[in-house]
C-alpha cells in the first residue's frame, strides 16, 4: 500500500515521468519514510478497497452492485498513443457507465461530444480547470467530472 501510495501522488498518467520530472519517485531520505509513517490514516479507510490493473470493461462487469463505487480516469482522446495507452471513445464509455448499477465518478477531457453524451438529470456535469506541468510548461485545461449520483 506505502510504495502504491508514494509512486501515485508523485506520477502522472500512471509514469513516474510526472509532474517532478523522470526522478519523481527518487525523493528526499524521508518522503518514503513520511508516507509509511502517515499510512494509518489511508489503511483503515481502504482496507476494502481493491485496486485492479485490468480491463475496464471486465471489472466492471464483475464488481458492478449497487453497493459499488467506480473512479474511471480512462486516456482521452486528445492523447493519442502520449502515454502509450489506448484512447477510448467517449460513445463506449458512455455505454458502459450508464448500464452500471453502482456509483461512479468520470473524469474526462471538456467536450462538445461528452457533454452531449451525458445530458440527463440522471448525471451531474462539473467542469473543473486545472494546471499540470509539462516539459517545465504549465498548461491550462478544462476537464469534465461526470457523475452518476
Amino acid at each position: 500500500l506505502h510504495q502504491n501510495l508514494l509512486i501515485t501522488k508523485h506520477s502522472f498518467a500512471g509514469t513516474t515521468m510526472g509532474y517532478m520530472g523522470p526522478n519523481s519517485c527518487a525523493l528526499g531520505k524521508g518522503s518514503a519514510k513520511n508516507l509509511k509513517s502517515s499510512g494509518w490514516r489511508y489503511e483503515e479507510r481502504l482496507k476494502n478497497v481493491l485496486i485492479r490493473n485490468q480491463d475496464w470493461a471486465k471489472v466492471t462487469k464483475k464488481y458492478d452492485s449497487p453497493s459499488t463505487f467506480f473512479y474511471f480516469d480512462p486516456p482521452y482522446m486528445t492523447e493519442k498513443g502520449t502515454w502509450g495507452y489506448k484512447p477510448m471513445l467517449p460513445t463506449t464509455i458512455a455505454k458502459v457507465l450508464k448500464k452500471l448499477k453502482g456509483k461512479w465518478i468520470l473524469s474526462y477531457e471538456n467536450t462538445p461530444e461528452m457533454r452531449k453524451l451525458f445530458v440527463s438529470k440522471k448525471y451531474r456535469v462539473r467542469t473543473i480547470r486545472q494546471t499540470y506541468q509539462l516539459s517545465g510548461k504549465n498548461q491550462r485545461v478544462s476537464e469534465l467530472l461526470i457523475r452518476n449520483f
